[in-house]
């Protein structure tokens, strides 16, 4: 039971850093007429982690801390 303990405490340290390096950003994705672009993709650059906007061209993305560059694509 103890070794048990020892591990859930040692899995909840290792989560909790895992999102302690992480950056919430927020934004709106839109269009050289300031129109929302609903569907665009954002992804943060070198990675697989990305989302896509709303309806409202609006987004969230968890990113690392030390991450620089957003790459916005729409088709």
């Amino acid at each position: 039971m103890k070794n048990f303990k020892n591990l859930l405490f040692v899995a909840l340290l290792l989560m909790s850093a895992t999102v302690l390096g992480q950056t919430k950003i927020t934004g709106t994705v839109v269009d050289d007429m300031n129109q929302p672009l609903p569907g665009a993709s954002v992804l943060e650059k070198g990675t697989s982690n990305g989302t896509e906007t709303d309806f409202n061209g609006k987004f969230t993305l968890n990113a690392q801390s030390n991450s620089g560059t957003l790459v916005i694509s729409f088709i």
